[in-house]
């Protein structure tokens, strides 16, 4: 019983995946933002945005949220969409990928003075 309800769940999410990134694929392409879908781990999506255009990326995430909430919203026979979950708590933008944008970056081309003083 376990592995079958852990099925609808995961299956659920993988849906609302697909369709987040779809949704972000046609804001893309329809206003011209320049980036690309680059990697998803688990409940993650990352993207490479130019510069520029980094706000407009994160904005059209957030839309793809809402269109894609909607739709699960809707198939569950539910009328209104509750603001709590309309939108992400949080969209990080970055110069660098790193699993949390106040994370040191450290590499050899990056190097921070307080941990050099570590090594």
């Amino acid at each position: 019983m376990t592995s079958r309800i852990n099925w609808v769940v995961q299956s659920s999410g993988v849906d609302y995946l697909h369709l987040l990134i779809v949704a972000m694929d046609h804001l893309i392409r329809h206003y011209g933002i320049k980036a690309r879908y680059l990697i998803s781990v688990h409940d993650e999506l990352r993207y490479l945005v130019v510069e520029e255009d980094r706000y407009r990326a994160a904005l059209a995430l957030q839309i793809a949220n809402i269109w894609t909430r909607s739709l699960f919203a809707f198939k569950l026979g539910m009328d209104d969409l509750p603001q709590g979950v309309a939108f992400f708590s949080a969209v990080d933008v970055d110069k660098v990928l790193r699993k949390e944008v106040d994370m040191p970056c450290v590499t050899p081309s990056i190097l921070i003075p307080s941990l050099l003083e570590k090594v």
